[in-house]
């Protein structure tokens, strides 16, 4: 049996009292896994990310990670439409917070980590974009340069947050084709998405929630009518 990279169990966690916004979540992701949790917005799905990420602390049940238990390196991708864009920084500066901690004495980019933040960047279409104000670019370039901050890191687990939503199919098609190398290469990716056909379907693995587990397993059998009907309170018509 392959080793798991994180499992949680019971974990159950709120904004406010006696509302839970996640309830009673079960879930082993595998070491090396490419995991996509699907459901409608207010469905929890952010929250989870946050819970794995460290970002919450769940009111009960626990988050363990590998065989150690110790925490591994995580990137977190957060949604584009939480982020405050008006800050006067360049693509350049926000890749190179990712490595900010590790980079060496001074407050400069050194010239090995500026190889670094080229390299992430070229490999998403935008290293000609370094120079450039956050705020002058699109959403879609926006998502690239979050996923180029995580990604310089070689995280052990990379957690994004609806990493194709609002983008343009070739700026999808980048990410999804990135985020399969990075799967290669090793890493653990957990992304979350309401995109049933442009991306749940594409998927290894697929885990059905709002606020609990409902399903999880392959795209094909675990994306039925009935499943979907529980998630989302619809029938799913293939309009995506």
């Amino acid at each position: 049996m392959a080793d798991n990279a994180l499992e949680l169990s019971e974990v159950t966690f709120g904004y406010s009292y006696h509302k839970p916004a996640v309830e009673g979540i079960n879930l082993q992701i595998p070491k090396g896994g490419f995991v996509g949790i699907l459901g409608p917005s207010g469905s929890g799905k952010t929250t989870l990310l946050k819970i794995i990420a460290g970002l919450h602390k769940p009111w009960y049940g626990s988050v363990k990670f590998g065989t150690t238990g110790r925490r591994p390196e995580i990137g977190y991708v957060p949604q584009v439409e939480s982020v405050d864009w008006t800050f006067p920084v360049t693509v350049k500066e926000v890749v190179s917070m990712g490595i900010w901690d590790n980079s060496g004495a001074g407050p400069w980019i050194s010239r090995v980590a500026g190889e670094k933040i080229r390299s992430a960047l070229e490999s998403l279409g935008i290293e000609d974009y370094m120079a450039r104000q956050i705020s002058e670019l699109s959403g879609g370039e926006q998502q690239r340069v979050f996923l180029a901050r995580a990604m310089i890191r070689l995280p052990d687990i990379l957690v994004l947050d609806e990493p194709t939503s609002g983008v343009d199919y070739n700026t999808r098609e980048t990410i999804l084709d990135v985020l399969a190398k990075l799967n290669q290469s090793g890493a653990t990716i957990i992304l979350t998405t309401h995109d049933i056909s442009g991306v749940a379907k594409r998927l290894p693995w697929i885990v059905c929630m709002n606020k609990r587990i409902i399903s999880e397993g392959v795209p094909k059998e675990i994306l039925t009518n009935e499943n979907l009907l529980e998630t989302y309170g619809l029938i799913d018509r293939g309009d995506g």
